[in-house]
């Protein structure tokens, strides 16, 4: 249920990106600056909501991670550093490009782009891996592959 709930969410998300990049022009009349103030408003809503998320949910969890690096069979602190800012510039080139794909085409064709990543994995899973796939997972290709 959570996982429908969420792939429903992430649809709505992608279609209000798409109008908000495309459709929508900022004060100044520019599209290229109502898509700049989308990617500067993602940015400011999603640290606030992290920084909260940390301190109300996950204070303990990151005082243990502290006090964790200085332990001699974990990742060294420049290491630690290193991770964080190569996923910060994935998550920062992952926006971008998604907002620049939704300015040039559409949010459905994103989602099924997305989806279709699914197949790939399931094959990694069969073949390289020698798993089997839940049950559920092929009336979910179905209908990614209905387009629904």
């Amino acid at each position: 249920v959570m996982a429908f709930c969420g792939g429903i969410l992430f649809g709505f998300s992608n279609t209000f990106t798409e109008h908000l990049v495309r459709d929508v022009k900022s004060t100044g009349g520019s599209h290229k600056i109502a898509f700049l103030e989308y990617l500067s408003m993602v940015g400011i809503i999603a640290t606030t909501v992290c920084i909260l998320q940390v301190i109300l949910l996950e204070r303990e969890k990151v005082q243990l991670f502290r006090l964790s690096i200085h332990a001699k069979d974990t990742c060294s602190h420049d290491k630690v550093v290193a991770l964080w800012m190569f996923f910060s510039v994935c998550c920062f080139v992952g926006y971008v490009g998604t907002a620049r794909f939704l300015q040039i085409s559409e949010a459905v064709f994103y989602n099924l782009s997305l989806l279709t990543g699914d197949f790939f994995c399931v094959g990694f899973q069969i073949f390289q891996e020698h798993l089997t796939p839940l049950p559920l997972l092929y009336p979910s290709l179905v209908l990614i592959i209905g387009g629904t």
